[in-house]
C-alpha cells in the first residue's frame, strides 16, 4: 500500500514539472529550452568522451556556443571541463589545459564551487601525466577541500583518486594506501561498481609498491572478469609477477596483454624485456627493449603533430557549423516539442523504473554483504599468516640460542670439574670460547628487542637534518677492528657536507647491519667499501662487498622468518639470524626508501637505498 500511495505522489509532482516546463516555454521560450539543451549536449559530450572523443569534442562546442549565449555560467563552467577531458583522451594536453584553466576561470568568478573543484582536479591529473607530482599534489588537495566542504563525495573520491595517483609516482605507498582505501569506503556506500573495481586497482598497485605483492595480487585477481580495460588488468598482473621473480607468469600476462592491445605500451614492453632477462633469454629481452624504443619514438613523432591536427580540424568543424546554423534555428521548434513528448513518456516509465530501483536495491545490497565477507576472509588469512610467522619465528630464537648456551654450560662444568688439571693456556682459551659464546647470545638478544620494539610501534621515526659524511664515519669506524682481523681493506668515499633528512638512530642501525655483514661475508684479504652518489634531491647511500655473495632462491627469501630459511654463516665461522635485515628493511620503509640488494655467488653483493637531500 505504501508503494503505491509513493508512486501517485511521485506521478502529481512529474505532471506538475511538465505543467511547469510547458509554462517556462511560452513565458520565456528561447533560455528555458536552451538552457536544457546545454544540459542535454553536456550530458552526451560526457557519455562520447571515452569511446569517440571527437564526437564529444564537437557537442561540447555546440553547448559551449549555446552557453555563452544566453549567459549560462554553470554550463559554461561544466562544458569547458568536458571538452578538457576529451582532449585528453587525445593525448593533445595542451589544448586541454587550456579549456580546465578556462574551467577554473569561469568557475571562480561566478563562484560556481563544484566545477572549480573538478577544473582543480582535472588539472592536478594533467601535472601527474607531465611527472610534476608537486604542484599535481597541491591542485588535488584544493579540489579535496572544495569537495569536503560542498559534501560532494563523488567528488571527493575522485579527488581522493588523483592524490592516490599523485602518492604512488612520489613513492609514498603508505598515503597511496591510505587514500585509496578511503576512496573505496565512498564508492561502496554509493554503490558505484565499476568506480569500486577503479579503487581497488590503486589498493593493488599501492600493496605491490610496499613491496606486499601476495596481497597486491590478490586485489588485481579481484579486478581480472571485471575491469573494461582487461589490457591494463594483464599488465598489472604481469609487472606484480615480475616484482616476484615469476618470470615465466609475467611472461604469459605480458603476451595476453599485447594480444588485447596490439601496439602495447611502453611499461608492458619494457616488464616483458626484464622478464626474459630474468630467465636469461637474452634475445627476447634485446627484442622488446628495441620495440619499446621504437614505441617511444613513434609516440614522441604523433605527439608532436596532434596539437596542429587538432586545431586544423577544430577550425574546419566551426565552419561547417556556421552553414548549418539557419538550419539549426528551424530545427529549434521541433526539438521543444521532442522535449516535451520526452518528458512524457518518462512518466510512463516511472512505474518500472521505481520497481527496478527496489530490485535493484537488493542486488546492491547482497553484492556489498559479498564484498564484506570477501574481506573478512582476507583478513583471516592475514592473521593466519602472521601466527605462522610467529611460530616461525620462535623456533629459530630457540635454535640459536640453544648452541651457545649449551656450549657456554660444557665449558663451565668442564673448568668447575677439571679445574686443578686445565693449564693457563687452555683455561685461557675456553675462557675465550665462553666470551664468544655471551657475545653471540647478547647479540642475538639485542637484535631480538630491537625487532620486537619495532613490531609494537615503539621505535618512532624522528627525521632531523643529518650531515651524512658524519653518519656514515661515525658508525663504520666501528668496524675497524673486525676489518683489520681479517685483513680486509674498509674503504669511505669521502663525502662532501651534504645534509640529509633521516632518523640517526634508525640509519645507524641500518648502516652498522650492512657493513658488519659485508666483513662477516667477505674472506679474508677481501675489500669492503661504502659509497654515495648524489642527485638533485635525493642520495644514494651503496655498501658493496667481494664477498662470496648469494644465489638467486637465497636472495628472493632474504627477508624472511621461515625456519627453513637460515642465515648463512660467516667467512670465519661468524652466526647469524638474518633479523639485521629485516630491521634494515623495515627502518628504510619508515624513511619512504627500500633496501635494492645486487648480488650473485662469487662475485659479492652490493646493498642500496636512498635519503631524501636537503640542498
Amino acid at each position: 500500500m505504501l508503494n503505491y500511495i509513493i508512486l501517485s505522489i511521485y506521478l502529481c509532482l512529474s505532471c506538475q514539472i511538465v505543467k511547469g516546463f510547458v509554462h517556462s516555454l511560452v513565458l520565456d521560450p528561447i533560455s528555458a529550452s536552451d538552457s536544457i539543451r546545454v544540459k542535454l549536449l553536456n550530458a552526451e559530450c560526457w557519455k562520447y568522451r571515452e569511446s569517440d572523443p571527437w564526437r564529444s569534442v564537437r557537442l561540447g562546442y555546440q553547448a559551449l556556443e549555446i552557453a555563452q549565449k544566453i549567459n549560462f555560467a554553470r554550463g559554461e563552467a561544466q562544458v569547458d571541463n568536458y571538452i578538457g577531458v576529451s582532449f585528453m583522451k587525445m593525448e593533445d594536453y595542451v589544448t586541454a589545459s587550456k579549456y580546465f584553466f578556462k574551467a577554473l576561470d569561469v568557475s571562480e568568478r561566478n563562484k560556481i564551487q563544484v566545477e572549480k573543484a573538478y577544473a582543480l582536479n582535472n588539472i592536478g591529473n594533467l601535472l601527474i601525466i607531465q611527472g610534476d607530482y608537486k604542484q599535481a599534489l597541491n591542485f588535488t588537495r584544493q579540489a579535496l577541500q572544495l569537495q569536503q566542504q560542498l559534501k560532494n563525495e563523488t567528488g571527493v573520491a575522485y579527488a581522493y583518486i588523483r592524490m592516490s595517483e599523485v602518492y604512488r609516482g612520489m613513492q609514498l605507498f603508505d598515503s597511496m594506501l591510505y587514500v585509496s582505501q578511503l576512496a573505496y569506503n565512498i564508492r561502496i556506500r554509493l554503490n558505484d561498481r565499476e568506480a569500486l573495481l577503479a579503487c581497488q586497482r590503486q589498493i593493488s598497485q599501492a600493496y605491490e609498491g610496499k613491496g606486499q605483492f601476495d596481497i597486491a595480487l590478490k586485489y588485481a585477481t579481484k579486478v581480472s572478469s571485471l575491469w573494461r580495460s582487461i589490457s591494463n588488468y594483464y599488465s598489472d598482473l604481469a609487472r606484480i609477477y615480475l616484482r616476484m621473480g615469476k618470470f615465466d607468469s609475467s611472461i604469459y600476462y605480458g603476451l595476453k596483454s599485447l594480444q588485447v592491445n596490439e601496439r602495447g605500451n611502453i611499461y608492458t614492453l619494457e616488464n616483458l624485456s626484464d622478464a626474459y632477462q630474468g630467465k636469461g633469454d637474452w634475445r627476447n629481452a634485446m627484442k622488446y627493449t628495441k620495440i619499446a624504443n621504437q614505441l617511444r619514438d613513434s609516440i614522441a613523432k604523433v605527439a608532436s603533430y596532434k596539437h596542429t591536427q587538432n586545431l586544423l580540424i577544430l577550425y574546419e568543424t566551426r565552419e561547417k557549423e556556421q552553414e548549418n546554423a539557419s538550419l539549426k534555428m528551424k530545427l529549434h521548434t521541433n526539438l521543444i516539442l521532442s522535449y516535451c513528448a520526452l518528458l512524457i513518456a518518462v512518466i510512463g516509465l516511472c512505474v518500472a523504473w521505481f520497481f527496478f530501483r527496489m530490485r535493484k536495491h537488493e542486488k546492491a545490497t547482497n553484492l556489498l554483504l559479498n564484498m564484506k565477507n570477501e574481506e573478512i576472509s582476507a583478513q583471516r588469512d592475514s592473521l593466519e599468516d602472521l601466527n605462522n610467522t610467529k611460530n616461525k619465528f620462535f623456533s629459530i630464537i630457540a635454535h640459536d640460542l640453544r648452541g651457545p648456551i649449551a656450549n657456554m654450560n660444557a665449558f663451565l662444568n668442564h673448568i668447575i670439574n677439571e679445574k686443578k688439571d686445565i693449564s693457563p693456556d687452555h683455561m685461557e682459551e675456553y675462557l675465550h670460547l665462553i666470551r664468544d659464546s655471551t657475545e653471540t647470545i647478547h647479540k642475538l638478544l639485542e637484535s631480538l628487542l630491537t625487532w620486537a620494539r619495532s613490531q609494537r610501534g615503539e621505535i618512532k621515526y624522528e627525521p632531523t637534518p643529518c650531515q651524512l659524511s658524519e653518519l656514515i664515519q661515525t658508525n663504520v669506524d666501528l668496524f675497524i677492528s673486525s676489518a683489520r682481523r681479517k685483513n680486509i681493506e674498509l674503504q669511505i668515499e669521502q663525502v662532501a657536507d651534504i645534509m640529509v633528512v633521516a632518523d640517526y638512530k634508525m640509519i645507524s642501525t641500518v648502516i652498522r647491519n650492512l657493513v658488519n655483514n659485508a666483513i662477516k661475508y667477505t674472506k679474508d684479504g677481501g675489500r669492503v667499501a661504502v659509497a654515495v652518489e648524489v642527485f638533485e634531491n635525493a642520495v644514494a647511500v651503496n655498501v658493496c662487498d667481494s664477498g662470496i655473495g648469494m644465489e638467486r632462491d637465497y636472495l628472493a627469501q632474504i627477508f624472511s622468518l621461515d625456519a627453513k630459511h637460515r642465515s648463512k654463516t660467516g667467512t670465519s665461522g661468524e652466526k647469524g639470524t638474518g633479523l639485521g635485515l629485516i630491521l634494515c628493511k623495515e627502518f628504510l620503509e619508515m624513511h619512504g626508501s627500500e633496501l635494492r640488494i645486487e648480488s650473485s655467488p662469487g662475485s659479492g653483493s652490493s646493498f642500496k637505498f636512498n635519503l631524501p637531500r636537503i640542498k
